[in-house]
């Protein structure tokens, strides 16, 4: 199926517009209860954490983590330690436009 934006792109979005959307879904998988899929789809919506969610718990993970490192090696986790505990990894030039 070929959409509007390209898969490999990501974009925020506000939660009264992710909630219009939700209710939009449910509206269509009540007509076309058949559609396995958009219940799955539109559980996974439900679900999502918003990216304030994620980052305070990445936050007090790391501070939790650091402060037991920092207790027994008396030092902090670097960069890459974090980036790397939470998969996630810089920015590069090879990944294009942003």
């Amino acid at each position: 199926m070929e959409g509007f934006h390209d898969d490999s792109e990501c974009y925020l979005i506000l939660g009264k517009d992710l909630n219009k959307i939700i209710a939009m879904l449910e509206i269509l998988e009540k007509r076309n209860p058949n559609v396995d899929q958009l219940v799955e789809f539109i559980d996974q919506l439900k679900g999502l954490r918003s990216y304030d969610q994620m980052l305070d718990a990445m936050i007090m993970d790391t501070r939790a983590e650091d402060m037991h490192r920092r207790e027994q090696q008396n030092e902090g986790l670097s960069l890459n330690e974090i980036l790397s505990k939470f998969k996630i990894r810089k920015w590069d030039k090879k990944d294009g436009k942003n």
